[in-house]
């Protein structure tokens, strides 16, 4: 549920498993907080493929620590993880099994082979000396996870030995990260702290004028038991407000709410994203309330990557609230040696002279300097007029794509071509290709 005046959002789910978790009969030994420990894992595998599973490891030190003769193994004998490489501190060591595919856009650090039963497993984590560093008795049953909806089972906190199930959790469906082999949503937080750290108690009376939405999406139980069990607290989920063109200075997972307006509607640069003046907002469900150019928008979310570019996920449009319509964004004028990483996501104008054509590329220069403006199919720009030798003024929003800047028009209305007539260079006639 979301509290709407004092910006909280809320989950019961953290609750239902610190009451209930418990009862089940499993006991983890071992996990000093000064060594690795088993953080996470995948045992139900995904919707992609239920043998798709995954573990991860965690490093809670400050020292890096080389894994090189270590073992994570089951008792049974099956999987059996000769670790390699190295963890570094407060990272994390991502395990999947058979193929990097298991997450697709997450690169594993060591590929094992061997199935997890979904019964349940003890496994073991042994140093070089095979002293056991950390162990789960979960032989009667896993302590947490979703074989159905494939969410992940999460220690709670990596500082306590986790003796007994009330320190394992199921994904809370809100926090998440990473795909499948199929594109599906994978309902883990591989590489980036588990959902339950993002959830936080705190006192916090819920006062007769505060409104509450209740998830059902997201939510375990219900409002009423909520109240009934904590009457003075409340859940909460914590959200750190930013300038919309600050994220790209944030850490991946970072939970994050930025205020707006919209340079770009959905499906215009790409199915599942749109645009504010400064960040990129992505939605891997393609699930945006109706948008248009000059709304003024407040968008919470968690920050993710792709091709190199930050930009912020969501879960579903709840996650965006309409401010104002109508407003108008005006671009920020850059000559081609002045772009850099730091405008990525701006609504950008630049001028030149166009010096090459190359597919959906047009190299535009200046002062010396080259831009490169990148034509999306999405975009459709058809019967581009466009020739070595035109002066130019094209605007649109400045993309990076790896270690490439890249200037993505909205539309054709975007582009101008400006010709200076030789007889009189200090008159020019503008047309804009329609």
């Amino acid at each position: 549920m979301r509290l709407k005046k004092n910006f909280y959002r809320c989950s019961v789910f953290g609750l239902l498993c610190a009451s209930f978790l418990f009862l089940v009969p499993c006991v983890v030994f071992g996990a000093e907080a000064s060594t690795i420990v088993i953080n996470e894992i995948a045992w139900m595998g995904t919707k992609a493929d239920a043998n798709d599973e995954w573990i991860e490891l965690y490093n809670p030190t400050e020292q890096e620590v080389d894994l090189k003769g270590w073992m994570l193994q089951a008792v049974d004998g099956q999987p059996k993880i000769n670790l390699i490489g190295k963890i570094g501190p407060k990272s994390y060591f991502l395990l999947e099994r058979t193929s990097d595919q298991t997450i697709k856009n997450i690169a594993a650090d060591q590929i094992y082979t061997g199935s997890l039963e979904n019964g349940g497993e003890i496994l073991e984590l042994r140093d070089v000396n095979k002293i056991l560093v950390d162990s789960i008795d979960c032989s009667k049953g896993w302590f947490a996870g979703d074989n159905q909806a494939k969410k992940t089972m999460e220690r709670k906190d990596f500082n306590q030995a986790g003796n007994d199930s009330a320190n394992w959790v199921t994904n809370n469906g809100i926090t998440y990260q990473g795909s499948d082999a199929k594109d599906n949503i994978i309902f883990g937080t591989p590489k980036v702290e588990n959902s339950i750290s993002n959830i936080i108690l705190v006192e916090q009376p819920i006062g007769q004028n505060d409104s509450v939405q209740f998830l059902p999406d997201n939510a375990e139980t219900k409002p009423e038991v909520l109240k009934e069990a904590l009457p003075e607290q409340i859940l909460v989920e914590q959200f750190k407000t930013v300038a919309a063109d600050d994220i790209k200075n944030l850490e991946l997972g970072a939970r994050v709410k930025v205020v707006g307006v919209v340079v770009v509607e959905p499906g215009v640069l790409g199915e599942n994203i749109f645009y504010l003046d400064g960040s990129q907002i992505y939605s891997s469900k393609k699930d945006f309330p109706e948008l248009k150019l000059g709304d003024k928008i407040e968008v919470q979310g968690v920050i993710s990557e792709s091709a190199g570019e930050k930009r912020i996920k969501i879960s579903t449009q709840e996650n965006i609230k309409i401010v104002e319509r109508g407003l108008t964004v005006e671009p920020l004028i850059v000559s081609p040696a002045n772009l850099n990483f730091n405008l990525v996501g701006r609504l950008i104008k630049i001028s030149g002279e166009v010096i090459e054509k190359t597919g959906q590329k047009i190299y535009l220069a200046s002062d010396k300097a080259e831009a490169i403006v990148y034509l999306k199919e999405s975009v459709k720009i058809t019967g581009l007029k466009i020739k070595e030798g035109d002066k130019a003024e094209i605007t649109g929003i400045l993309s990076r794509y790896d270690n490439e800047l890249r200037l993505l028009p909205r539309s054709k209305q975007d582009i101008k071509i400006v010709t200076v007539p030789s007889a009189d260079i200090s008159q020019k006639n503008e047309k804009i290709l329609l």
